[in-house]
C-alpha cells in the first residue's frame, strides 16, 4: 500500500467514526441544494421567484439570468415595475442563514431572502431601504476594505413560510413593504 492510499485509509477511518453536522441534510427533502454551488441556487431561486410570481396570476414577471444585471427578477403591474434581487441561502451548522454577495449600489427594490432547511424552506422581502439603515438589518462586508458585497444573516425565526406569501407581494404592490 502506497503512502497515499494508507494516508486516504487513515482519513476514511477518522470519517466513519465522525458525526458531521451536515448529516441532517442526507435523508431530508432539499438535500441536494445543501450541495448545489451558490450559482446554482442564486438561478434556483430566481426561477422560483418567477413562477411563485405567475402562480399568483402576475403576467408581467421577467427573469434578468445576468449576474450583472442591477436586479434579478423584475414584476410589473398596475404601472409599477418592481425590481427585486434574490438570495438563497441553505441553514447552517449554528441554524442560520448567511445571505451573501449582497449590493448595495446596484437598482433593486427589495431582497428576496430564501432560506433552505433540510425539510422546510422560508422567505422574507426585505426593502433594499432597510439594509444598514434599520435595526437588525445590518449587513457586513464579505471582504477586508471593500463595500462592493456584503452578507446579511438571519435565523429561521425571522423568515416566514409561503402561506403569506401573496399577502406579502400585495403589500409591496401597494407600497406597504
Amino acid at each position: 500500500m502506497t503512502r497515499q492510499e494508507k494516508a486516504e485509509r487513515i482519513l476514511l477511518e477518522l470519517v466513519a467514526d465522525c458525526n458531521f453536522t451536515f448529516e441532517k441534510w442526507f435523508d431530508s427533502k432539499f438535500r441536494d441544494l445543501k450541495f448545489a454551488s451558490a450559482t446554482e441556487k442564486g438561478t434556483l431561486g430566481e426561477d422560483l421567484l418567477a413562477e411563485l410570481f405567475r402562480q399568483l396570476g402576475y403576467d408581467d414577471v421577467e427573469t434578468i439570468g445576468n449576474r450583472r444585471g442591477h436586479y434579478d427578477v423584475g414584476l410589473k403591474h398596475n404601472g409599477k415595475h418592481i425590481k427585486f434581487e434574490v438570495k438563497v441561502a441553505t441553514q447552517d451548522t449554528s441554524g442560520n442563514f448567511q445571505f451573501n454577495g449582497i449590493r448595495t449600489d446596484t437598482k433593486y427594490s427589495h431582497l428576496f431572502c430564501c432560506g433552505i432547511m433540510p425539510n422546510l424552506m422560508k422567505y422574507r422581502f426585505i426593502p433594499k431601504s432597510w439594509l444598514n439603515n434599520r435595526d437588525g438589518y445590518m449587513m457586513v462586508s464579505m471582504a477586508k476594505n471593500t463595500n462592493s458585497a456584503f452578507k446579511l444573516t438571519r435565523s429561521s425565526r425571522e423568515l416566514f413560510i409561503f402561506d403569506n406569501f401573496q399577502s406579502d407581494v400585495e403589500k409591496i404592490l401597494r407600497g406597504e413593504l
